[in-house]
C-alpha cells in the first residue's frame, strides 16, 4: 500500500455497476480506498488515498474509459437488427 501520511482524500463517484472495474484498477496500482453508497441511488463513492490528485487521475482515466468501451458494447447489443 501507499505510505498514508500526507495523504490527500480524492472522491470518485461512479455508477454502481462500474464500482468492479474503478476498484480493479486502483488495487492493480496498489492504492488504498474506501467504499461508500451514495451520493444517490445506483451511485457508489470511492474515497482514495493519495499524495496528489495528478498522481491517481491516470488510474481514473483508465477505468473510465474501460466502462465506456463495456458501455458502447452494451449498446450495440441491445440495437435492433
Amino acid at each position: 500500500m501507499k505510505k498514508i501520511s500526507n495523504m490527500k482524500k480524492i472522491g470518485i463517484v461512479c455508477d454502481d455497476w462500474k464500482v468492479k472495474i474503478f476498484k480493479r484498477h486502483l488495487d492493480e496500482c496498489k492504492y488504498e480506498y474506501k467504499q461508500f453508497d451514495g451520493p444517490t441511488k445506483g451511485n457508489t463513492t470511492l474515497q482514495v488515498l493519495s499524495p496528489t490528485i495528478a498522481e491517481v487521475q491516470p488510474i481514473i482515466r483508465a477505468a473510465y474509459d474501460e466502462c465506456e468501451v463495456i458501455k458502447e458494447a452494451r449498446s450495440l447489443e441491445c440495437q435492433p437488427k
